[in-house]
């Protein structure tokens, strides 16, 4: 159970033990004995100082002649219960209180099955009222928990375990999908078979649906970056603020080739699919490579390498995502009709970016800017269908695992000079397309 719930008892009974004066309830001192029961059993509270807390009405004057001994307070007293028995009944009424404002449920029921208690916290897990189930059996009264919860009990019974942890996903009336977590336990009693039992609820609900947000938020930056990115970036907040870094990367663009005139031949739902598809696969085989995703943009995709996290093999990562695209593009154009089968331009380049969260404190992007990204995307302009484009830094960087040939200068818009630039034909070696 809650350990605030054991706090408040325990305070409570060291309360009333050095001020209380309770005649027949708990004394202090490291050693020290319950008074005798005063044989009436509508005025007896047991409760379990390490484990759990039950108000039972009907304690055998022998049972709690039993459980009677001497213990400290932080000790186990007999079979681990402690008695408050008060004629006036303030101390009982106290702690009924202190379990009503409780937010773990507790409901005990007899050796019938019967509902004895059911405090407040208990009401609002369950969305029912404890004037309606007491008295009542609980397979009847929580028709929804009752099925869960028989065996659990039996199995206590039976001894199996000396107590029972179960968590359960419910679906309740006036409440909906509910997740609680159950801990079961007896209450030994001479003379009685079967004991009753207390039943701790602890509403996990929100927290379950925290874990669910969590999950579906990882899973949608796992779209887009790396998963070992993703942990970094959940791990440490602070590497998303605004700002950025200068360093080293690797860009790539990837645009759909005559992808304009294919969506004035089709209805736009059409095209939209056409696009995802197609995006798909370049997206996917970027993130086989370990790539960041940096967005898409219409029909183009822009892609970085070695940043978050660094790649000292960042050239030849983007190369063989782009290689990856063309392989893929081509393994779904087999299974897709002509008139929709488009293929992708790539260009790529590598150099130095300022990297990091762009934009303003409410929204902002984390992107690269710099002139290496524009001449990236104009390499990409210049690439035919199915052609991937590479600068001369990049093809340094990758000469001796890649196919290229050279198209020589090429005058690059934006720039006053011409640019060396490559061609990239393949691997040479198959093994290397295989990385994962």
């Amino acid at each position: 159970m809650a350990t605030s719930v054991v706090g408040q008892l325990r305070a409570v009974a060291l309360h009333c033990g050095r001020s209380c004066g309770v005649g027949r309830g708990l004394k202090t001192g490291p050693s020290q004995r319950m008074q005798k029961y005063d044989g009436h059993p509508e005025n007896a509270l047991a409760f379990d100082m390490d484990s759990a807390i039950i108000s039972t009405p009907g304690i055998s004057p022998a049972s709690a002649s039993r459980i009677s001994c001497t213990a400290g307070l932080s000790g186990r007293c007999g079979h681990g219960w402690y008695i408050f028995t008060d004629s006036n009944t303030p101390m009982r009424d106290y702690l009924l209180a202190i379990l009503a404002e409780v937010n773990s449920g507790v409901i005990t029921a007899d050796s019938l099955d019967n509902i004895t208690y059911l405090n407040q916290a208990a009401e609002r897990i369950l969305a029912v009222s404890a004037e309606n189930v007491r008295g009542q059996p609980y397979i009847n009264a929580l028709p929804v928990l009752g099925p869960v919860i028989a065996p659990l009990i039996e199995a206590v019974r039976r001894g199996e375990q000396p107590a029972i942890e179960h968590t359960s996903e419910l679906e309740l009336p006036g409440r909906g999908y509910v997740v609680v977590r159950l801990r079961i336990k007896p209450l030994l009693a001479e003379g009685r078979e079967p004991f009753p039992v207390v039943i701790i609820l602890d509403d996990l609900t929100d927290y379950h649906q925290l874990q669910r947000q969590a999950r579906q938020l990882r899973e949608t930056l796992e779209r887009y970056v790396p998963p070992r990115v993703v942990s970094q970036l959940l791990s440490n907040p602070e590497s998303i603020r605004l700002g950025g870094v200068r360093r080293e990367i690797t860009v790539l663009f990837a645009d759909i080739r005559k992808f304009v005139s294919f969506g004035e031949r089709v209805e736009p739902e059409f095209q939209i699919e056409v696009l995802n598809r197609h995006l798909t696969v370049a997206a996917e085989a970027v993130l086989a490579e370990d790539g960041t995703i940096d967005k898409f943009m219409g029909d183009c995709m822009m892609a970085i390498f070695n940043a978050p996290q660094p790649q000292p093999d960042h050239p030849l990562r983007a190369v063989r995502a782009a290689l990856r695209i063309q392989q893929a593009t081509a393994e779904m154009h087999a299974r897709t009709p002509p008139d929709e089968q488009l293929k992708f331009g790539v260009g790529i380049t590598t150099g130095y970016a300022v990297v990091g969260n762009i934009g303003s404190t409410t929204q902002h992007t984390y992107t690269a800017i710099g002139d290496i990204v524009n001449l990236a995307y104009v390499l990409q302009s210049h690439a035919k269908p199915g052609q991937i484009l590479i600068g001369v830094t990049t093809y340094e960087r990758v000469r001796d695992h890649v196919v290229a040939q050279e198209l020589g200068p090429v005058q690059l818009k934006g720039h006053s000079q011409p640019d060396l630039v490559f061609e990239v034909l393949g691997l040479r070696s198959s093994l290397v397309l295989q990385h994962s």
